[in-house]
């Protein structure tokens, strides 16, 4: 995928960054890199104009890159919402009776935009182990016992990931899932209610109501973004 690989590219330029800045740091603090390579600069100038032409080149990527992701993204978001309309409009008209009209309008919206987030993230993800597997490939050669503990490492956070954070995240995603039922159906209810809630002014027990949910909403969405 060229959106992969463009992502990918952004990663190898910053590493190509951060070791053009590492040599700069040490040509002016007067020190000699452990390893003399014969095409590496010398002079502290040369070395700070690669670094300056590495930060150009890195932006300059990143913003190619970025604006390619979110054209696809959304393309696909567009292409995913209209499939999902359509298949809600060709249901069972039984189904279709039966179905709340905001809820299907909700569930596409939102089905549409997660999935492109989700295409997004893999996209990230994708790129991001190619790097690390890069600087470990790099890490071995030049230390194994840094690759040990390097390994060790991830080894503790995978181990975490599944025994805490996973269950953690699936229980937040689904009580996302129900306050943002509960909020659509009190909103449904509200606009269908117009004209008894006039009548009887009980403005405020649904706008508590309503407020209640929206704040369980964001209450799961901020437990979500966390883990």
């Amino acid at each position: 995928d060229l959106l992969t690989v463009e992502r990918i590219a952004v990663g190898l330029c910053d590493l190509a960054v951060a070791a053009a800045m590492y040599l700069l740091f040490l040509l002016l603090q007067g020190r000699a890199p452990a390893h003399d390579l014969w095409w590496a600069p010398k002079t502290t100038l040369s070395v700070a104009a690669i670094t300056s032409i590495l930060v150009v080149l890195r932006a300059l990527m990143d913003l190619a890159s970025a604006r390619s992701v979110i054209h696809q993204i959304q393309k696909l978001y567009t292409d995913l919402l209209l499939r999902l309309t359509q298949g809600y409009n060709e249901m069972h008209w039984g189904r279709f009776v039966e179905s709340n009209r905001s809820e299907l309008s909700n569930h596409a919206l939102y089905t549409a935009r997660e999935a492109a987030e989700f295409y997004q993230r893999c996209i990230e993800l994708t790129a991001a182990v190619v790097i690390v597997a890069a600087m470990t490939a790099a890490l071995v050669y030049q230390s194994a016992i840094a690759a040990c503990a390097f390994a060790l490492a991830l080894s503790a956070f995978y181990a975490l990931h599944r025994l805490c954070i996973r269950s953690r995240l699936q229980l937040a995603a689904e009580a996302r899932e129900t306050s943002l039922r509960m909020l659509q159906r009190n909103l449904a209810d509200i606009f269908s209610s117009g004209k008894e809630i006039r009548t009887y002014r009980n403005h405020a027990f649904f706008h508590n109501r309503i407020r209640e949910q929206a704040e369980h909403v964001a209450s799961s969405n901020l437990r979500i973004k966390f883990f």
